[in-house]
Order: C-alpha cells, then sequence, then structure tokens
C-alpha cells in the first residue's frame, strides 16, 4: 500500500477484495493521481518506463497505470513501453486497461 495515511482508500481497496465481480467504476476508484517525479519515486530500483512528455500519472490496483501527456492526451503502454494507446478521453483508456486485464 503506498498511501498509508489514507484510512478511507485503504478501506474502500478492503470492500472490493469482497466484490465477487469488479466493474470499471470499482476499477476507477482503485485510481491515484501521482505528479510523475512523486510516481517514480514509488518504486525501489528501476521505475516503469514513462515517456518525456509524461508530466502526471494516475495508477490503479495491480499496478496499472496511465500517463497524462503534456498535449492534454492519456496513454497506456503494453509490454516494454514498446507500444501504446492514446486518446483525448481518460475513460476510453480506463476502458481498454478494465477490458485487457479485469474483464479478460
Amino acid at each position: 500500500m503506498f498511501e498509508p495515511n489514507n484510512v478511507k482508500k485503504i478501506q474502500r481497496l478492503q470492500q472490493l477484495l469482497d466484490v465477487e465481480e469488479f466493474t470499471i467504476k470499482e476499477m476507477q476508484e482503485t485510481g491515484t493521481m501521482y505528479v510523475r517525479d512523486d510516481f517514480e519515486n514509488l518504486y525501489a530500483g528501476e521505475p516503469p518506463a514513462l515517456i518525456s512528455s509524461c508530466t502526471d500519472v494516475i495508477r490503479y490496483a495491480g499496478g496499472h497505470y496511465i500517463q497524462m501527456l503534456r498535449s492534454g492526451k492519456y496513454l497506456v503502454s503494453y509490454i516494454g513501453g514498446v507500444r501504446g494507446k492514446r486518446s483525448d478521453k481518460l475513460s476510453d483508456i480506463e476502458q481498454l486497461i478494465f477490458d485487457d486485464y479485469y474483464n479478460g
């Protein structure tokens, strides 16, 4: 748990452990926004690769994250950061993550 002092969030995440079928709304509730430097500092050793125009990151349960870019777009990178999907809508990228990892 990266936010040990956020009691409300911890309680909500514990409630989500008991959910039989995880919905996209519940996935979205797990999201926490970080300034790029703070996100990179969460990881000992080598942090996940972020592109140079990334300013902020939203991290979700399971370690999935979305990069927020200077252009106003959102980016999810695939394995190794080689390919990804960009969109003007955060909800489109969240749906992609949900479909690929939580609802697959």
